[in-house]
């Protein structure tokens, strides 16, 4: 996922909403937080500046 933030030609400033699936769960019924390398990523997809993003007001997080 951080990778796809990283992207040329993909930029944060320019996103308005970004909608996480929250229940998503996989064969063994984990969810994105309960799966290590996802959970991780996630972290590193918010941190790389969504969260600033919602702080400032230009930006939504959607959990579905």
């Amino acid at each position: 996922m951080v990778y796809l933030i990283k992207w040329p030609g993909f930029s944060v400033p320019s996103l308005k909403f970004l909608i996480l699936d929250w229940n998503w769960r996989d064969q063994k019924l984990r969810t994105m937080m309960d799966i290590p390398e996802v959970k991780k990523e996630t972290i590193e997809l918010l941190a790389s500046g969504p969260i600033a993003a919602c702080r400032d007001g230009s930006l939504k997080i959607c959990l579905f």
